[in-house]
């Protein structure tokens, strides 16, 4: 029943075309779209929790909270303007952050955040591994000859994953950070 609601409620949203604010109203919920000055808010809400999806493409930003019956609340952040500090590690010299705002991302919950970014360098893995395993306190590492994997605690105590995978057809490695970091 739900998947059917659902499927229904996206049926109407997409037959309702475009404009400032369209509603639709099903036996399951609501579902509410506004648009204006770039952005686009989505708005969805159930017996079951409430989800809203807010795009701004002049900012290059794209945000997902969602919040449950009983109150609480996940949210999902991505954009083109991500700021590497909040890494809480040091990048790797001369790593670059693409555009494409899937290369980074925070998600927030009442437990903490976890912050993802993807870079790329024209350094192999096995480089990247030695730059974070003397970088980040009490590493451990696991490499083969086109991967590596150093885990480790950064200055705040945050725990860091930082992967770097080599791209043969880019000539280029792929470093993933992942940073989880409590409240």
């Amino acid at each position: 029943m739900r998947t059917f609601v659902c499927a229904m409620t996206l049926a109407a949203l997409l037959a309702a075309g475009c404009g400032t604010k369209k509603t639709v109203v099903t036996p399951g919920g609501s579902a509410t779209v506004e648009e204006g000055g770039g952005t686009v808010k989505t708005t969805i809400s159930t017996t079951e929790g409430t989800a809203v999806v807010e795009q701004n493409e002049k900012e290059g930003t794209a945000k997902l909270t969602a919040t449950d019956a009983s109150g609480k609340t996940t949210s999902i952040e991505t954009t083109t303007k991500f700021d590497l500090s909040e890494l809480g590690v040091e990048t790797y010299p001369g790593a670059v952050l693409s555009d494409n705002p899937n290369d980074s991302a925070k998600v927030m919950s009442e437990g903490g955040q976890m912050v993802t970014a993807r870079l790329r360098t024209k350094d192999k893995p096995e480089k990247v591994e030695a730059f974070y395993k003397r970088l980040l306190k009490n590493p451990s590492s696991f490499s083969t000859s086109e991967n590596a994997t150093v885990t480790g605690k950064n200055a705040a105590g945050d725990t860091v994953m930082i992967s770097a995978q080599w791209e043969s057809k880019e000539g280029k490695t792929v470093i993933s950070y992942l940073v989880t970091k409590k409240k």
